[in-house]
């Protein structure tokens, strides 16, 4: 599956306070959130043309309120490096998450990191953008990059719709609990060929349904506009 998650600790909906945040399809939804019918990689100037319009389907600085850029994207090309460079899997979960992103037809994938503008370190957020052989592959891994996220919150946790206004789009919000609440948002939407995975961490106790995750799901969609072909 693929989904958004933190480097070593899952974002996809940020649970707890992560070191880095990171997208995973790393593992679904896992955001993590989320495989496609490619070996390691395209062949010739295919693999390279992919990598320009998948880094500019990724949030940008302004995008998301009260959050900016953080470092360089990472991204790859084929089912094999998206699962072992940029999501870090080895071993039999390495293996069953590429056959399940080559049997979605995934073509190729990026993945940014996002901080709080203020330079606090009190917050995350990750933004992730995986493009497929067609449309309706992107669109049938809204739901289990979801469905994936969802599960990937603590027992207990009280779980909230997040209204994205996106056609297809999904998204929830969770607030945090104990003594450092840390509440979590994510968006699910796919335009054209591309799924795209927003999530933030951020302190607090109350569900943030007006999250900035909606807002820069909402504006990432309309940039886009379906030019993800």
């Amino acid at each position: 599956m693929v989904t958004v998650r933190a480097r070593r600790t899952p974002v996809g909906v940020f649970r707890r306070k992560p070191p880095v945040a990171r997208s995973r399809y790393r593992r679904v939804a896992g955001t993590s959130v989320l495989a496609l019918a490619l070996s390691a990689a395209l062949p010739g100037a295919a693999a390279h043309a992919a990598f320009p319009g998948i880094k500019a389907y990724l949030v940008r600085s302004g995008e998301m309120p009260g959050f900016v850029v953080k470092g360089a994207p990472e991204f790859a090309t084929g089912a094999t490096p998206w699962v072992t460079r940029v999501e870090d899997e080895t071993g039999s979960r390495a293996r069953r998450d590429t056959q399940t992103l080559r049997s979605a037809g995934f073509v190729a994938g990026a993945y940014e990191n996002l901080r709080p503008k203020n330079g606090s370190s009190d917050g995350a957020g990750g933004s992730t953008v995986l493009q497929f052989k067609t449309p309706s592959e992107a669109r049938k891994f809204v739901a289990k990059q979801y469905a994936e996220g969802l599960a990937l919150q603590p027992e207990g946790a009280i779980i909230h719709p997040l209204k994205l206004a996106i056609k297809g789009g999904r998204g929830f919000t969770a607030p945090g609990s104990g003594a450092e609440p840390a509440g979590a948002s994510n968006a699910y939407f796919s335009s054209g060929r591309c799924l795209f995975v927003v999530g933030d961490f951020i302190d607090g106790r109350k569900p943030n349904t007006g999250s900035p995750v909606a807002v820069a799901a909402k504006r990432v969609d309309k940039r886009v506009g379906g030019a993800c072909r």
